[in-house]
This record gives structure tokens, C-alpha cells and sequence, in this order.
């Protein structure tokens, strides 16, 4: 019976791609939206988001890479790639070193865990608002970024109290080992959604995001060695 249903899950997402690919209704649907009103941006951030969730399962069954699950990394690839990528990094890197000193800073006192969280992103939060202050007083590059940043600026500062948050929890090196893998995978996947070609051609065949599902299928009953794993045991495999 198993089996019936995993053959059946795999005939479905096929049939579903065959239907929506004939004749490019999907992608006649997104031009009639558009062409009523729909932000065109918008619809296609949610067809690249498809595109983040398949780097962080590849990244984490195939690679072996580990990340803070797959919620944290894929928003702030989104919140990154909204803010524009130079701009990101510099959110992401005040956000991660304020909250980082600001956990220190606490160590000292004796607070239960969830008011110490809140005490961190507040302080990240009143960082943010002195830098976009200053950046449009002195007309910075930031300058702007003030009207319309706010929402990818709360991503970043909640997705990065994750980090800091780790390193109350963990070992100092699994902490930073995990944050690091992290980052590398979100970086990774904001190249990719910065990739015209790749947005050109999820707009174009916005049906190739169903053979996504097919894909993170196939990482979901993958059960051999990661690459990971074969480079740390690659005296035993290939010698």
C-alpha cells in the first residue's frame, strides 16, 4: 500500500506539470494577473521561493551540510535578496555582531531565557533604526532603503536571534560551525535567485517549479552517503 501511494504522489506531480505546461496556461495566468494588477514581482519571489527550499534540501541530504532547519535559512535568503545582496550582508553582519555582544553582555546576569531573546532583538532592532537614521541624515548609501526595508530588516533580526540564540544552547564551535554552514547555503541561495536567466526562465516556464516537488522527493528517500561523509571517511572508502 505504501508503495501504491509513493507511485500514485509521483503520477500526480507529474500529471499536474503535463497539465499546466500545455499550452503555457501557468504562465498565461501570471501575464492575465499582471495585466489586472498583480505585482509582477511578487508572483515571482514566490515562484523562485521553490528554488531556495530545493538548494537547502540538497545542501543538507546530498552535501550534508548543517543548517538551522529549513524556515530560518530559507526566509532570510528571501530577506536578503529583497534588501539587494550588499545590502543584506551588512544587515545581516551588524544584526549577528550586535546581537553576538549584546549575549556577552548578558552572561553576566542571571535572566530566564526568553526575556534575554527579547532583550537582544530589541537592542538589534534600535541598532537598525540608528543606522537607517543616520544613513539619511548624512545621505548614505542606505538612504534608500528607509521606506520600504522594514520588513526584510525583522526577517534578518529574527532569523540572526536564531544564531545568537545557539550559542547559549551549544558548544561554542558546533554553534559557529552550524551558523557558518548556514550562512553558506543562504548565500548560496541568494546568488541563485539573483541569477536573471534563472528568473527569466521561472517566469517564462513557471510549471518547472511542479518538477521542484519530484526533486525533494527524490532527496527525501535518498539514504546513501553524503559528500560530506565521503570526504571525511574517504581513507576507508577509497583506499
Amino acid at each position: 500500500m505504501e508503495r501504491f501511494w509513493r507511485v500514485f504522489s509521483v503520477i500526480l506531480v507529474i500529471g499536474l506539470f503535463a497539465v499546466l505546461a500545455y499550452n503555457h496556461d501557468f504562465r498565461n495566468w501570471l501575464n492575465f494577473s499582471v495585466s489586472l494588477g498583480a505585482d509582477a514581482k511578487t508572483l515571482l519571489w514566490l515562484l523562485l521561493f521553490p528554488w531556495v527550499i530545493t538548494v537547502l534540501s540538497f545542501s543538507r541530504q546530498i552535501i550534508g551540510l548543517k543548517t538551522y532547519g529549513i524556515y530560518i535559512p530559507s526566509v532570510l535568503a528571501v530577506a536578503i535578496f529583497a534588501l539587494g545582496f550588499q545590502f543584506g550582508l551588512l544587515f545581516l553582519a551588524a544584526v549577528l555582531i550586535i546581537g553576538t555582544a549584546t549575549r556577552y553582555i548578558l552572561g553576566n546576569w542571571r535572566l530566564l531565557d526568553l526575556p534575554r531573546r527579547g532583550i537582544i532583538m530589541i537592542i538589534a532592532a534600535l541598532a537598525m533604526v540608528f543606522i537607517l537614521v543616520i544613513s539619511v541624515k548624512h545621505q548614505f548609501f542606505l538612504a534608500n532603503l528607509a521606506p520600504v526595508a522594514v520588513f526584510p530588516i525583522l526577517i534578518i533580526i529574527v532569523a540572526s536571534e536564531r544564531f545568537v540564540t545557539s550559542q547559549l544552547r551549544l558548544p561554542f564551535k558546533k554553534a559557529a560551525i552550524y551558523t557558518l554552514e548556514t550562512l553558506v547555503v543562504v548565500l548560496s541561495s541568494v546568488l541563485l535567485l539573483r541569477w536573471p536567466a534563472l528568473q527569466q526562465f521561472t517566469w517564462d516556464y513557471p510549471e518547472i517549479t511542479i518538477i521542484l516537488i519530484l526533486i525533494n522527493f527524490w532527496f527525501g528517500r535518498y539514504t546513501g552517503l553524503r559528500l560530506v561523509e565521503l570526504w571525511r571517511f574517504r581513507k576507508l572508502i577509497f583506499k
